[in-house]
Protein backbone atom coordinates (compact mmCIF):
# COMPACT_ATOMS: atom_id res chain seq x y z
CA UNK A 1 0.00 0.00 0.00
CA UNK A 2 1.04 3.29 -1.22
CA UNK A 3 0.11 6.71 1.17
CA UNK A 4 0.74 10.17 -0.64
CA UNK A 5 1.49 12.43 2.36
CA UNK A 6 2.42 16.20 1.70
CA UNK A 7 3.83 18.09 3.97
CA UNK A 8 6.87 20.85 4.66
CA UNK A 9 6.82 19.98 8.17
CA UNK A 10 10.28 17.61 8.09
CA UNK A 11 9.55 15.96 11.80
CA UNK A 12 6.16 14.84 10.62
CA UNK A 13 8.43 12.84 7.67
CA UNK A 14 11.26 11.75 10.12
CA UNK A 15 8.56 9.94 11.73
CA UNK A 16 6.21 8.85 9.50
CA UNK A 17 8.00 8.21 5.97
CA UNK A 18 10.85 5.87 5.06
CA UNK A 19 10.71 6.99 1.73
CA UNK A 20 10.72 10.89 0.38
CA UNK A 21 9.84 11.93 -2.67
CA UNK A 22 10.89 16.05 -3.75
CA UNK A 23 8.46 17.63 -6.58
CA UNK A 24 9.45 20.78 -8.14
CA UNK A 25 7.07 21.96 -11.07
CA UNK A 26 5.85 18.00 -11.82
CA UNK A 27 9.23 16.76 -12.27
CA UNK A 28 11.03 14.27 -9.67
CA UNK A 29 14.09 15.91 -8.04
CA UNK A 30 14.65 13.53 -5.40
CA UNK A 31 13.52 9.97 -4.31
CA UNK A 32 15.34 8.16 -1.39
CA UNK A 33 15.55 8.59 2.64
CA UNK A 34 15.14 12.07 4.34
CA UNK A 35 18.07 11.72 6.05
CA UNK A 36 20.04 11.96 3.02
CA UNK A 37 17.70 14.67 1.25
CA UNK A 38 18.80 16.88 4.70
CA UNK A 39 22.15 16.53 4.64
CA UNK A 40 22.28 17.91 0.66
CA UNK A 41 19.86 20.85 1.05
CA UNK A 42 19.22 21.77 5.29
CA UNK A 43 22.49 23.96 6.19
CA UNK A 44 20.80 25.17 9.85
CA UNK A 45 19.57 23.21 12.51
CA UNK A 46 16.87 24.68 15.18
CA UNK A 47 17.24 23.29 18.42
CA UNK A 48 14.86 23.70 21.63
CA UNK A 49 16.43 23.01 25.04
CA UNK A 50 14.11 23.73 28.32
CA UNK A 51 16.43 23.59 31.43
CA UNK A 52 14.81 21.96 34.49
CA UNK A 53 15.85 24.73 37.07
CA UNK A 54 17.37 28.80 35.79
CA UNK A 55 20.43 28.21 33.63
CA UNK A 56 22.28 31.30 31.51
CA UNK A 57 23.06 29.16 28.37
CA UNK A 58 26.70 31.12 26.57
CA UNK A 59 27.33 29.83 23.61
CA UNK A 60 29.28 31.27 20.58
CA UNK A 61 28.33 29.70 17.35
CA UNK A 62 25.01 29.92 17.76
CA UNK A 63 22.19 32.87 16.64
CA UNK A 64 19.76 32.83 19.25
CA UNK A 65 15.84 32.57 18.67
CA UNK A 66 14.59 32.36 22.25
CA UNK A 67 16.80 32.31 25.53
CA UNK A 68 14.90 32.82 28.98
CA UNK A 69 16.21 31.38 32.25
CA UNK A 70 14.33 27.82 31.65
CA UNK A 71 14.62 27.52 27.79
CA UNK A 72 16.83 28.02 25.29
CA UNK A 73 15.77 27.87 21.02
CA UNK A 74 18.98 28.39 19.10
CA UNK A 75 19.58 28.10 15.23
CA UNK A 76 22.99 26.68 14.69
CA UNK A 77 25.12 25.23 11.38
CA UNK A 78 24.50 21.44 10.99
CA UNK A 79 28.38 20.64 11.10
CA UNK A 80 27.98 22.42 14.49
CA UNK A 81 25.84 20.77 16.12
CA UNK A 82 27.25 18.02 18.01
CA UNK A 83 30.34 19.81 19.21
CA UNK A 84 27.99 22.97 20.29
CA UNK A 85 25.81 20.09 22.38
CA UNK A 86 28.62 18.43 24.04
CA UNK A 87 30.08 21.97 25.21
CA UNK A 88 26.26 22.73 26.06
CA UNK A 89 25.45 19.15 28.63
CA UNK A 90 28.99 19.89 30.22
CA UNK A 91 28.29 23.23 31.28
CA UNK A 92 24.77 22.04 31.84
CA UNK A 93 25.95 18.81 33.96
CA UNK A 94 27.90 20.51 36.65
CA UNK A 95 25.23 22.89 36.83
CA UNK A 96 21.94 20.53 36.52
CA UNK A 97 21.18 17.00 36.98
CA UNK A 98 18.67 16.92 34.35
CA UNK A 99 17.52 18.48 30.58
CA UNK A 100 15.29 18.23 28.11
CA UNK A 101 15.84 18.31 24.13
CA UNK A 102 12.62 18.14 22.35
CA UNK A 103 11.03 15.53 23.16
CA UNK A 104 13.82 13.55 24.48
CA UNK A 105 14.40 13.99 28.10
CA UNK A 106 17.43 12.88 29.48
CA UNK A 107 18.94 12.59 33.28
CA UNK A 108 21.88 13.00 34.64
CA UNK A 109 23.41 11.24 37.74
CA UNK A 110 25.27 13.31 39.92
Amino acid sequence: MTILLTSHYMEDIRHLCKRTVVISSGKKIYDGPLDMLLDRFQEYRVIHVTFERETEPQLDAVEWVEKSPYKAVFRIRRNLVTPTLQEMLTVVYRIHDSIYFGTYFVRFLL
